[in-house]
């Protein structure tokens, strides 16, 4: 099994990016780019960030955030963004991929894929480099 770490600073700064089950463009649809912009910010009414920068492409985003001064654990804010997207996208009969058996006994969907690609921004050069990359994919 793979060891998958992450770099934490409390009030750090970091880009993600975030995958769509088997690069399905679920971003195509309008009602899936509403929703999820109505789910980042209900977690971020719970679970303060602030986005800084953020690109929807068809069936991936990027999001420069930076967490609150002391709290460094985004990972929590990413599981409730796709837990409560996923189940309120099927709610309102959106379509999934299908998963393989082993894959759904562990309860994944085929909405977006397990896991999200983090990188904590280093200094300004870093941030400038990322922001960049957000406005080139834009």
């Amino acid at each position: 099994m793979s060891d998958y770490r992450r770099w934490y600073q409390p009030g750090g700064t970091s880009f993600f990016t975030v995958v769509t089950y088997s690069r399905f463009r679920l971003f195509d649809e309008m009602q899936a780019r509403q929703l999820l912009g109505e789910v980042m910010r209900d977690v971020r009414a719970e679970l303060p960030f602030e986005t800084v920068a953020i690109v929807l492409l068809p069936d991936h985003l990027h999001t420069r955030r930076q967490g609150p001064n002391g709290d460094e654990d985004f990972s929590t804010r990413w599981k409730e963004i796709k837990i409560r997207f996923t189940t309120r996208w099927l709610a309102m009969g959106g379509k999934e991929m299908t998963v393989t058996p082993s894959q759904k006994k562990r309860g994944n969907r085929g909405i977006c894929q397990r896991r999200f690609i983090e990188h904590l921004i280093r200094d300004q050069d870093d941030l400038e480099g990322h922001c960049d990359y957000i406005h080139y994919n834009s």
